[in-house]
């Protein structure tokens, strides 16, 4: 598997971090139903370390393949790239600390498809039967979305039953799936509702 480029990785190796940083409570977000554009990443290692983040915090590290684009519903374009997430997290509450989100493509690595190190809320839980975990982001102006848009992803961790204990180390098969998405405001989704009704009045005629 590649290897995960170092700059993304700095923020963890160096976060100092307290109970009351924690940005978001050990529940689900409800990132059920995702928008455009959209990233579908598979064969994702995910390791739990209980121990692993600065001031004893635990660090969940996911690794694996950006497979297929999507900018719109019905559209697929099949890419190579990297798709990585850590997330530091408090072993005591398994709330989110900090965290930061990679999607990239391999034959342009000076742009990422998705890229934050702006954690704004973490969860996890079950979702249609699978273990997921479930993070919110804000984009770093890269490619797919721009700077302050909202990011989401869901991690299906895949052949584990998640003990969701964050005091002990836990790892998958290597088989898991994500989907990470823009955003919109629920101003954007209203007038993008909008449009739709006026489309399909349109083709009704």
């Amino acid at each position: 598997m590649r290897l995960v480029r170092g700059k993304y990785t700095s923020l963890l190796l160096v976060a100092v971090v307290c109970l009351c940083a924690s940005v978001a409570s050990a529940d689900r977000l409800n990132l059920s139903h995702p928008h455009y554009p959209l990233v579908a990443s598979d064969f994702i290692q995910v390791d739990y370390d209980a121990d692993g983040g600065a001031g004893g915090m635990g660090l969940l590290t996911a690794v694996g393949y950006a497979a297929d684009l999507q900018e719109f519903e019905g559209d697929s374009q099949i890419i190579d790239g990297d798709f990585i997430l850590t997330v530091v997290i408090n072993p005591t509450t398994g709330a989110g600390i900090s965290g930061e989100l990679v999607v990239s493509e391999w034959w342009d690595v000076s742009s990422d498809l998705f890229y934050s190190a702006d954690l704004t809320a973490f969860g996890w839980g079950t979702l249609e039967g699978d273990d997921v975990f479930e993070a919110t982001f804000i984009q770093d102006g890269n490619m797919m979305a721009s700077d302050g848009d909202d990011l989401g992803v869901i991690l299906a961790l895949a052949s584990i039953d998640a003990p969701w204990d964050f005091s002990q180390d836990f790892s998958n098969s290597g088989y898991g799936t994500s989907q990470s998405f823009y955003m919109p405001e629920p101003t954007t989704m209203i007038v993008m509702s909008i449009a739709g009704i006026g489309l399909l009045r349109r083709r009704r005629r």
